[in-house]
């Protein structure tokens, strides 16, 4: 079981920054798939918007994509730091 749980921190925190990574990439785009949505059905164009309107768009779509990205990417740093610390108490051979 001590092994499993090594290989699980081992591999953890890479795979946790990794959806952190997909998250932030996934929500941009969402954001801009919601955009190309509205502009089908309503004939809204964004570049119909203001730069400043169009600023907020992109500022709101990063913001978020931190957001979602935020827990994955704490709990590899969080699985990261256990790593660390379970390796400095074994006994060394």
């Amino acid at each position: 079981m001590r092994t499993f749980y090594r290989a699980a921190m081992r591999h953890g925190a890479p795979i946790l920054f990794v959806v952190s990574l997909l998250i932030i990439v996934m929500s941009i785009t969402e954001v801009y798939q919601t955009l190309q949505q509205t502009e089908a059905l309503q004939g809204i164009r964004v570049s119909d918007f203001d730069v400043l309107t169009r600023f907020r768009l992109l500022f709101t779509a990063v913001a978020k994509s931190l957001l979602l990205a935020a827990l994955p990417f704490g709990g590899a740093i969080l699985v990261e730091r256990i790593d660390r610390l379970l390796a400095q108490r074994e006994p060394r051979a």
